[in-house]
């Protein structure tokens, strides 16, 4: 699919560096393998694992953000609260979008409803339907210098294994939160990431979950 410069997504992708897509997914990737290893190091029972694994990997990812920081001038990263202030969640900063990360458990299904993210919406640009083409356009009213976009970085697992990612895709959002059409699928953009990292990944694959029973952990206790 082909964008203009005066939709969402052609916008964003006509301002935004490579580097700094390639380093999102680098970043998404590596706090992935870090929170298998972590919640597998022999501690946790199964059961324990799969339910603390997604609180490990949004901490991981949001640790991960704060390192692409320095990339360039142009880009912040900061901590931003909850509506009840009970948990934070990173934020990148981009002279022209706001992004931030979810986790999700398949490529597309939508974000769950979050006020911090209705607020993202608002604060981007209005849109309106091209008759001609029937797609979403920033309106002629918005020069492009403007013009302002929020967008989603959606990571899951892979099929039948939920300990380990399948994609990562930036979305964007409509006024409705939900998802404009086309994306950004960052695991066929840079493929090569992956080798990149294949000694973190060598580790990773190298791991098994452990199914310990409450008996052998009481064991190792005696």
């Amino acid at each position: 699919m082909v964008f203009s410069a005066r939709d969402p997504i052609g916008f964003f992708e006509e301002r935004t560096d490579s580097t700094i897509l390639r380093s999102i997914y680098r970043q998404v990737l590596i706090a992935w393998i870090e929170s298998l290893v972590e919640m597998t190091n022999g501690l946790y029972l199964d059961d324990i694992i799969r339910y603390l694994f997604p609180q490990v990997l949004r901490a991981k990812i949001d640790l991960r953000l704060f390192a692409l920081a320095p990339l360039t001038p142009i880009l912040g990263v900061t901590l931003e609260p909850n509506k009840t202030a009970t948990a934070h969640h990173a934020l990148i900063k981009l002279p022209y979008a706001m992004i931030t990360a979810s986790a999700v458990r398949g490529a597309e299904k939508v974000v769950r409803p979050a006020g911090f993210r209705n607020n993202y919406v608002r604060l981007q640009s209005q849109f309106v339907i091209d008759d001609k083409t029937n797609t979403l356009r920033f309106s002629d009213e918005v020069t492009p210098d403007e013009a302002f976009v929020y967008a989603i970085v959606i990571h899951g697992p892979k099929q039948g294994d939920r300990y380990r990612n399948g994609f990562v895709h930036i979305v964007f959002l409509d006024a409705d939160g939900v998802y404009l059409p086309g994306r950004i699928k960052l695991e066929e953009r840079f493929p090569e990431v992956l080798e990149e990292i294949s000694g973190v990944e060598q580790i990773k694959d190298n791991v098994t979950v452990p199914a310990r029973t409450r008996q052998q952990q009481e064991a190792d206790k005696s």
